[in-house]
C-alpha cells in the first residue's frame, strides 16, 4: 500500500504518542509514588493492552527505565522498581520527572536541597576565582530578570516568571564556575529548583529577604572574593529553607558542612565587605 508522505507523518505522530503516553504514564506512577520500591509493574502485556503500543516499544521503554536505575527486568519475575537509593537522580531526564511528577514525602526533594546545600556554596565560590566576562553577563542577566519581575502584578519579565530568572541565576553560576561536573549539573538542578521555589511558605517574604543577597552574591563573584561568595550563598539557602517545607533537610545539611566542608575554603578575600 501506498501512502502520502502526509500520512506517514501522522502514523508516526500517533506512533511516538501512544510511546509517549507509556513513557509518562510510567514515570507519573513510579515518581509519584503510586508504585513503590520493591513492587512490581503490571505485564507487558498488560501495559499493551493499557496504552495500545507494541511489545517491542514496551521493552525498549522499559530499558530506558532500567538505564536510570530505577527498574529490573527478571526474566520469568516481572519488572521489579528498585529502591530509591539506586536511582540516577542526578539525570536530566529523572530530575524532569521528579519536578514533573514526585510528591513532597517521597526522598527526591529533600536529596536535592541537601546537595543544593551542600554543593552551591562551593560553586559560587569556585564561579568567583573562574568566571569570565561572558559568565558575569548571564549571572548578571538572571539579577536583573529578577529584579524587573518584582515589579510587575504578576511576577514576570520578558515572559517568564521570577522563578524562571532565579533558577537563570544560579544555573549562571554553575556554569560559571568553568567546571565540566557543575556545568553539567546546572541543567539537572535547574527542573527542582524551580519545584521548591513554587512550594515557597511565603513567597513575597523570601524575595524580599533573598533578592538583595542574589545581587550581593553577583557582586562577590564580579571581584573574586570566594569566601564571600560562599558565605553569602549558603545565606540564600538558609533564608529559603526558613520559608520552605524543606528546613529539616537543610539543617541536615548544614551540620554535614560544619563538619566536613567547613575548612575547605581559606578566608583569603583581599577584600571582605
Amino acid at each position: 500500500m501506498y501512502y502520502m508522505k502526509s500520512e506517514l507523518n501522522d502514523m508516526s505522530d500517533k506512533l511516538k504518542n501512544k510511546s509517549d503516553r507509556l513513557t509518562e504514564g510510567l514515570a507519573k506512577s513510579l515518581f509519584s509514588g503510586q508504585t513503590r520500591p520493591n513492587e512490581l509493574l503490571p505485564t507487558e502485556a498488560e501495559l499493551g493492552q493499557r496504552y495500545d503500543v507494541s511489545r517491542p516499544t514496551i521493552r525498549n521503554r522499559l530499558e530506558e527505565f532500567a538505564n536510570y536505575g530505577i527498574i529490573r527486568r527478571q526474566p520469568g519475575q516481572g519488572t521489579r522498581v528498585l529502591p530509591y537509593s539506586e536511582w540516577n537522580i542526578l539525570s536530566e531526564q529523572v530530575t524532569s520527572w521528579i519536578s514533573q511528577y514526585a510528591e513532597d514525602d517521597l526522598p527526591f526533594f529533600h536529596e536535592t536541597l541537601k546537595f543544593r546545600s551542600l554543593i552551591e556554596p562551593i560553586v559560587s565560590a569556585e564561579a568567583a576565582i573562574k568566571a569570565q566576562a561572558d559568565d558575569l553577563m548571564h549571572i548578571e542577566r538572571g539579577i536583573i530578570g529578577m529584579e524587573k519581575a518584582v515589579e510587575d502584578p504578576d511576577f514576570c519579565f520578558e515572559g517568564q516568571h521570577y522563578n524562571e530568572w532565579d533558577a537563570s541565576f544560579h544555573e549562571a553560576i554553575y556554569r560559571a564556575s568553568r567546571s565540566m561536573m557543575w556545568g553539567h549539573l546546572a541543567a539537572v538542578v535547574r527542573p527542582t529548583l524551580l519545584r521548591i521555589a513554587e512550594t515557597s511558605l511565603d513567597k513575597q517574604q523570601l524575595i524580599e529577604k533573598s533578592l538583595p543577597a542574589h545581587r550581593q552574591v553577583f557582586e562577590a563573584i564580579r571581584r573574586q572574593q570566594p569566601r564571600r561568595a560562599y558565605d553569602l550563598a549558603r545565606e540564600i539557602l538558609v533564608l529559603g529553607a526558613a520559608e520552605s517545607n524543606w528546613k529539616d533537610q537543610f539543617d541536615d545539611a548544614e551540620a554535614v558542612i560544619g563538619s566536613v566542608f567547613g575548612f575547605h575554603l581559606k578566608n583569603n578575600d583581599e577584600d571582605q565587605e
